[in-house]
């Protein structure tokens, strides 16, 4: 429905579909706000059981962040 014009799709910054990376004329990034102009925001939290605790865990959970920082700049 998107691709035709016809209809909306919600997604967030870190969504796999934006207009970034499909390179789609007809489809537009809006940002959205919320009661008095302002914009609106999700918080993003990662846990895991601290007994299964690996290096590949901590690292994955440090490129996260990394990228999440990326996209606040």
């Amino acid at each position: 429905m998107v691709a035709a014009n016809r209809g909306y799709m919600i997604t967030d910054q870190l969504g796999v579909v934006s207009s970034r990376n499909l390179n789609l004329p007809m489809i537009k990034s809006l940002p959205l706000h919320g009661a008095g102009g302002t914009l609106v925001y999700r918080d993003y939290y990662l846990f895991w059981q601290e007994e299964r605790t690996t290096p590949i865990t901590e690292e994955f959970a440090k490129t996260l962040e990394r990228e999440i920082a990326k996209l606040e700049d």
